[in-house]
């Protein structure tokens, strides 16, 4: 027998065989009672009646330092929270928008996996609408969930600690200019929660982390919890804003955000149009007007560089420390500008996960189309000789990472310093 006191289970002493058949018939008499209950019940059930759903998000999780009451709220709290939840709304914009009477849409069912009966014809159907249905998420969701924890101590020793640095620096700079103050972040593609202190030093008031990867996302919030200090709340979500509605993954009590950010990761939408449109119409909805959608992209003319020069057979590229490699090369004009897939590899960060060019004038076409207006544009390298030189706290910021050597010369430099020149940083205006 199971205890659940005990949490274990407890013996009985043995019974003899009347017993057991005295049970046997007992058991017999409760099932066919139990049947001419049900069906009474049955009977009896008004045919109106329907049952009511949670509207409660089932996959967000928050964190919030200042909530003192976990359960109940007074007449006076409730008034006011429904005052609130009044001023929370998405924007629309010309191609969406969030109806919340609508009833909830029961999800997509999955696709099931190919049997081995099919013919090779069959075969080749069904895997063309798992790939247009999946993408390439479940890859990079599956790299993702699969790499480990590392310390902070074991970073150090990092092959790629100066990239890592320069990295995070460019991103600081990034939020420090563009970033707001006392804004509420939405922070797509969240990953660990790596921004979570930088965004913290910008003052935000909240912060909502949401990853395709579970695993991050669980992670993102055990670094949350054990930061020093909380000047902000935050909230956890699991979900791809690529291909969801963003709204089914956070509260619509949520929006609209000051901040919209995607760091490293928005190249993966643009391995279709639809999956870009996803992306672009969540972030133009969940902003308010002014709001800033910041981000982080290889740089597509960098890219489109190294591959010109590509021999005849010649598909790859790289130094010691990054990889990148084409299953074949794409037109040179880049259109459609969707699709065009290559392998990134990145020494002690990225394992060989399909990533896509993203043409960055299409990109700026697009997102005006969404009313996001660009206000900021510039590669990795370039902007940094632009903040060391304008800005005295960021120099200062420099030095502190070191990036900065204590000479005055970068900090970063051979195979490191080329693979940071992949890279380019945006910002655009809700307008």
């Amino acid at each position: 027998m199971y205890d659940p006191a005990r949490d274990s289970f407890t013996s009985l002493p043995e019974r003899d065989g009347q017993d057991v058949q005295n049970d046997k018939d007992n058991k017999d008499v409760e099932q066919e009672t139990a049947k001419v209950t049900d069906r009474a019940e049955q009977d009896q059930k008004p045919s109106g009646q329907t049952t009511n759903l949670n509207s409660d998000n089932s996959n967000q999780n928050s964190t919030d330092p200042n909530n003192k009451e976990k359960n109940g709220q007074s007449s006076e709290q409730k008034n006011e929270n429904e005052e609130n939840s009044k001023k929370h709304s998405l924007t629309d914009d010309q191609n969406s928008k969030h109806d919340p009477s609508e009833e909830a849409v029961e999800p997509p069912r999955k696709l099931k996996k190919p049997s081995r009966r099919m013919g090779n014809q069959e075969r080749q159907v069904e895997a063309q609408k798992f790939r247009q249905t999946h993408g390439t998420v479940e890859p990079v969701r599956s790299h993702y969930n699969s790499r480990p924890e590392v310390g902070v101590k074991q970073r150090q020793h990092s092959p790629i600690i100066a990239l890592r640095s320069f990295n995070n620096f460019i991103k600081s700079a990034l939020i420090n200019l563009y970033g707001l103050q006392d804004a509420v972040v939405l922070d797509l593609g969240c990953g660990k929660g790596g921004d979570l202190q930088k965004w913290d030093k910008n003052r935000v008031r909240g912060w909502i982390g949401v990853d395709v990867a579970e695993v991050s996302v669980d992670q993102a919030r055990e670094r949350f919890d054990n930061l020093r200090r909380k000047n902000f709340w935050a909230d956890f979500c699991v979900g791809d804003a690529f291909g969801e509605k963003v709204e089914d993954i956070v509260h619509p009590d949520a929006f609209p955000v000051d901040v919209v950010s995607i760091q490293f990761s928005l190249h993966y939408a643009w391995e279709t149009e639809e999956r870009a449109r996803m992306l672009m119409s969540n972030v133009s909805r969940a902003l308010r007007k002014g709001g800033r959608f910041i981000g982080t992209i290889p740089n597509w003319e960098v890219l489109m560089d190294n591959i010109s020069t590509l021999k005849d057979g010649q598909l790859s590229w790289g130094n010691s420390i990054y990889r990148i490699e084409l299953p074949s090369k794409p037109p040179a004009d880049l259109k459609p500008a969707y699709g065009h897939e290559y392998t990134f590899y990145l020494e002690d960060a990225v394992g060989n996960v399909p990533e896509y060019i993203v043409p960055f004038p299409s990109f700026v076409e697009l997102a005006r189309e969404y009313d996001l207006e660009l206000i900021y544009q510039r590669p990795f390298l370039d902007m940094f000789d632009e903040v060391i030189t304008d800005n005295p706290a960021l120099q200062e910021l420099s030095r502190r990472m070191k990036v900065i050597k204590e000479d005055g010369s970068i900090g970063i430099a051979g195979d490191e310093r080329e693979a940071s020149g992949i890279y380019l940083a945006f910002a655009f205006e809700k307008v």
